[in-house]
C-alpha cells in the first residue's frame, strides 16, 4: 500500500491510502491511470476482472472524493469482502458514511480501521469528528487526544482540510472553528489564516477578515498555493481599503 501525501487544498479531509500493485492481464497505463484518479480506467480494469482488489479500492477512493458516496461504499464493500484486513478500506468507507451524515456507521468503520492499525491518525480524527456530531463529547476528546499524540502536524492539516470543506459548503461558523484549531496547533501556516479570513469575510466580519488577511501575508510562504492565497489576500485587502 502506497501513501499519497496530503496537501491542504485537497477535497478530501483525510490522507488517501491508495492501493498499488500489478495484476495479471492489466495494462500498466490503465493501472497507473486508475491510481491517479481516472475512474474510467478503474472501471475498465473491473470490466475485465470484477474482483480486482486494487481497482476496487482505488475507484472507491476517487468516487468518494468526487462526492459519489454510495458508489464508493459499494466498491469498498466489495474490496472488504475480498480482503477484510486492510485498515485503509475501513477508513475510506467511514469517510464516505461520515460525508453522508451516517455518523454511527462511520464510527463503526473508523473503529474497525483503528483495530487493524492503531496508529492511523486519520481514523482517530475521523472518529472524533463523528463522535462530536452525535454528542459523545468524552469519546470525541479522547480520540482527538490520541490523534494529537500520534501526529500533531497531521491533525493541524486535517483540521485545515475540514475548514476548507466547510467553507466550500458555506458553513462558515463551523469552518472558522476548524481553522481556529489549525491555528492553535500551527500558527505559522498562511493557508489557515487565509481560509479563516475568507470565512470571516463571507459572514460580514470585515475587521476580523482584514486582520487575518494581513497575518496570512506576513507569514513566509513555502508553496505556490500559499503564494497564490497571499496574492488573493492582498487583492482583497486593497478592495476593502478602497471602500
Amino acid at each position: 500500500m502506497r501513501r499519497l501525501q496530503m496537501f491542504p487544498g485537497r477535497k478530501s479531509i483525510m490522507v488517501l491510502l491508495v492501493l498499488s500493485g500489478a495484476a495479471p492481464g492489466v495494462a500498466a497505463d490503465a493501472r497507473k491511470d486508475c491510481q491517479s484518479g481516472q475512474i474510467d480506467s478503474c472501471t475498465q480494469i473491473l470490466q475485465s476482472n470484477p474482483a480486482d482488489f486494487n481497482a476496487l479500492g482505488n475507484r472507491g477512493i476517487w468516487l468518494r472524493i468526487n462526492g459519489e458516496h454510495d458508489r464508493a461504499i459499494a466498491d469498498f464493500d466489495a474490496a472488504v469482502r475480498i480482503n477484510p484486513d486492510i485498515a485503509g478500506l475501513y477508513l475510506e468507507r467511514g469517510l464516505a458514511y461520515e460525508a453522508k451524515g451516517e455518523h454511527l456507521t462511520a464510527i463503526r468503520d473508523f473503529s474497525e480501521a483503528i483495530t487493524r492499525r492503531s496508529d492511523l491518525v486519520q481514523a482517530h480524527f475521523g472518529r472524533a469528528i463523528a463522535y462530536q456530531a452525535v454528542g459523545q463529547r468524552d469519546q470525541s476528546i479522547a480520540d482527538m487526544n490520541n490523534a494529537m499524540k500520534l501526529d500533531r502536524m497531521m491533525v493541524a492539516a486535517l483540521y485545515m482540510q475540514r475548514g476548507n470543506q466547510l467553507k466550500d459548503a458555506r458553513q462558515y461558523d463551523q469552518a472558522i472553528a476548524a481553522y481556529d484549531r489549525t491555528i492553535d496547533i500551527h500558527a505559522g501556516w498562511p493557508l489557515a489564516w487565509c481560509g479563516r479570513a475568507a470565512s470571516f469575510d463571507e459572514t460580514g466580519a470585515s475587521e476580523l477578515a482584514a486582520a487575518d488577511y494581513r497575518k496570512c501575508i506576513e507569514l513566509t510562504a513555502t508553496s505556490d498555493l500559499e503564494r497564490q492565497r497571499q496574492a488573493e489576500a492582498r487583492e482583497r485587502l486593497d478592495k476593502m481599503d478602497a471602500r
